[in-house]
């Protein structure tokens, strides 16, 4: 369900949930709902003008795509071609995607956006993130994100997650590690 500009305001209203369940699953269902009940995006959107938002929620910011779903506040400020954003808030819980505020999660980034006279779009984002485990600091991690309509019908997606800080069976590491990599061509 997506709401764009309710009652021709500045407020948007979108969600995205499902639930199943079968016989054989009830109990484990009565005993924690998130079992089948699965809650992907659940959020609010104010947007006072074209380049300033503000979301209140769950939902996955297309700028941090694979950091997933951001349950918690985002801003996000436009100029022209340059984006700056932030957010803060905690990450779904691991093992059935309910709400875990004992994962708390914040960071900033900052993106460039630019579309030619052909509609071939470049944006890029590099975004710096601390996410928490209770209070410890459980990582800290740089991430960038870059897509590209290269050329007419051929589209660019990638990802890159570089590790600054974690923390591993309760060792504590400063080395600077390539954890992630996803590279799309469609």
């Amino acid at each position: 369900l997506k709401a764009n500009n309710i009652a021709d305001s500045k407020f948007s209203a979108e969600t995205y949930m499902s639930f199943v369940h079968s016989d054989e699953n009830w109990d484990e269902i009565k005993n924690n709902i998130f079992n089948g009940l699965k809650v992907y995006s659940f959020a609010v959107k104010y947007e006072p003008m074209e380049s300033f938002k503000i979301v209140l929620g769950r939902k996955i910011n297309p700028k941090l795509s694979n950091i997933g779903a951001i349950d918690g506040l985002q801003v996000e400020k436009q100029f022209e071609q340059i984006i700056i954003g932030t957010f803060v808030g905690s990450r779904p819980d691991y093992t059935d995607y309910s709400f875990n505020f004992d994962l708390l999660q914040f960071g900033g980034y900052f993106g460039h956006e630019f579309k030619n006279k052909k509609h071939r779009d470049i944006k890029t984002t590099l975004a710096f993130v601390e996410q928490k485990n209770g209070a410890a600091t459980d990582r800290r991690f740089a991430y960038l994100q870059h897509t590209n309509s290269l050329i007419k019908n051929l589209y660019f997606f990638g990802t890159v997650e570089m590790e600054l800080y974690q923390k591993i069976d309760s060792v504590k590491q400063s080395a600077t590690n390539l954890t992630n990599l996803y590279l799309m061509l469609r």
